[in-house]
């Protein structure tokens, strides 16, 4: 073969190394940005997508409010509840409350055993000696030491065993009205079937948490 023959061949033979070099490579580098791609398209699917959470509505927003003027304190009640005068209720027969002394309280619309008020503001005593007084002629659900618009109060739960589908639900709350110190005492009640205790539980510690002194 001749010299110049030699050369050319060889020539030919670097072109089709580096080029079959340079496709090497090639395919290489394009699998190596092809596996990357679909790693990151599958950590992004693994990934949730994040949303905002939004703040649940407060559910008392709408709910009407009541002022008891003569004891200067307010909360607020659910809105399909209405303002009732004691006589309209069986509270007062229930709890022993002196019947239409006290003012109104508020109720379940179409019921008479279902809603919240005031029973008697009782001059001089104390809130727990009276909570303690009370439970001893029920049995207890339970008993919370509580806070109601900046006052030191007990919250309990008692079942009369005479009429257990009635629980009673009473706050007995240090307080002074009309510049004498005293226990003002609450009354929650579940008479009629409108509600789970659970439910009606929830509604009470709502209204408790609107309470306010004027």
């Amino acid at each position: 073969m001749k010299k110049g023959s030699i050369v050319i061949v060889a020539v030919v033979a670097l072109v089709l190394i580096f080029a079959a070099t340079s496709a090497f490579f090639f395919m290489q580098s394009k699998k190596g940005n092809e596996s990357d791609a679909t790693r990151q398209a599958q950590q992004t699917q693994s990934q949730p997508i994040s949303s905002p959470i939004s703040s649940p509505a407060n559910e008392t927003a709408n709910w009407k409010m009541y002022n008891n003027q003569n004891k200067n304190y307010s909360y607020k009640f659910p809105d399909d509840w209405e303002i009732k005068d004691s006589q309209e209720t069986q509270l007062y027969a229930i709890f022993g409350c002196p019947v239409g002394k006290e003012g109104n309280f508020v109720g379940a619309d179409g019921t008479i055993k279902t809603g919240f008020g005031h029973c008697v503001f009782r001059a001089g005593a104390d809130f727990k000696q009276e909570a303690d007084k009370e439970a001893t002629h029920f049995k207890t659900v339970y008993k919370r030491e509580i806070t109601l618009g900046g006052h030191k109060a007990i919250k309990q739960k008692l079942v009369d065993e005479d009429s257990p589908e009635i629980p009673i639900y009473q706050i007995y709350m240090d307080a002074i009205l009309k510049e004498e110190p005293g226990t003002l005492i609450l009354v929650g009640f579940n008479g009629d079937g409108k509600y789970p205790d659970e439910k009606f539980d929830g509604i009470l510690d709502q209204i408790l948490a609107s309470f306010k002194f004027e």
